[in-house]
C-alpha cells in the first residue's frame, strides 16, 4: 500500500521553512455494504475501489466551505488561511494537501475523492485529479510505512498543510508527523491509548499549531452536517 500525497505548492517555500499548523481530516461516509458498492477504476488494469456514499460526496463538497469560507454564508476554519481582498496574500494559506490511498487502486480512494473538491478548487489546473482514471502527475507516491518521508515533505511547508486519511491510521499518522504530541493531555484524551474510538463521528477535525516551535493539540467539529 501506498500514500497518496496531491503536492499543491503555491507560494515559494524557504529551505529552513516549518508548517504553520497540519490539519487532518477523516475520509467522508462509506457506502452501508463496501461489497456491493465497490466502484471499477481503470489503473494499470481493472481494480476494484471503495469510494464514498453519496452523503460522502456531499461532505466532500462540503470541505470547500469549510476550510476557505463562503462569503456571506460562511467562515473559514482560520481567518487566516484566506484573504477577502485578492491583492492580498493569505498569512498562512493552505500550501499542500495529501491523501492516503493505495499503490494499485486496489482498495479505499475514500480520502483522495474526500479532499479532491478542495484541492481542485484551490488551484484546479495544477492538480486535476479524475476519481478513476491515472492520478496526475502532481501526486507523489509514500508508502504507507514511509511516514518519515511524508514528514519531510510536511517540514518543508510554511503555512497549512490539510491531509485526509483513512481513520484508524489518524493517530499514528499525527504522532510521526510530530512526535512531541503524543504527550499532549488532549491527544491523550482523543486517542486513547493511542486507537482511533470506532464511534467517532465523520466531522472531527484534528489540529496541529505551532507556537513559537512548541505543537499543541485540538479538535474541530465540523458544525453543518452534509
Amino acid at each position: 500500500m501506498k500514500i497518496i500525497a496531491i503536492a499543491l505548492v503555491f507560494f515559494s517555500l524557504s529551505v529552513c521553512a516549518s508548517p504553520h499548523r497540519i490539519i487532518v481530516v477523516r475520509h467522508g461516509e462509506e457506502p452501508p455494504n463496501d461489497k456491493a458498492n465497490e466502484t471499477v477504476r481503470a489503473h494499470s488494469g481493472p481494480a476494484f475501489v471503495q469510494g464514498l456514499s453519496a452523503t460522502g460526496q456531499r461532505r466532500a463538497a462540503y470541505l470547500v466551505g469549510y476550510f476557505l469560507g463562503i462569503p456571506g454564508k460562511q467562515d473559514p476554519l482560520f481567518p487566516d488561511m484566506t484573504s477577502k481582498d485578492p491583492k492580498v496574500k493569505p498569512v498562512h494559506p493552505i500550501t499542500f494537501i495529501g491523501a492516503y490511498s493505495t499503490e494499485d487502486g486496489r482498495g479505499t480512494f475514500r480520502p483522495v475523492e474526500t479532499i479532491a473538491p478542495l484541492a481542485s478548487v484551490i488551484n484546479v489546473n495544477e492538480a486535476p485529479i479524475d476519481f478513476y482514471d491515472y492520478a496526475p502527475a502532481t501526486v507523489k507516491q509514500y508508502s504507507k510505512g514511509q511516514k518519515t518521508e511524508l514528514k519531510q515533505v510536511v517540514d518543508q511547508q510554511e503555512h497549512t498543510v490539510v491531509l485526509c486519511w483513512e481513520s484508524n491510521d489518524i493517530p499514528h499518522l499525527i504522532s510521526a508527523l510530530e512526535p512531541r504530541i503524543a504527550n499532549d493531555p488532549t491527544f491523550q484524551k482523543t486517542f486513547p491509548n493511542g486507537h482511533f474510538p470506532p464511534d467517532y463521528p465523520y466531522n472531527l477535525t484534528f489540529v496541529i499549531t505551532y507556537d513559537d516551535g512548541s505543537p499543541s493539540f485540538k479538535v474541530h467539529e465540523q458544525k453543518q452536517h452534509p
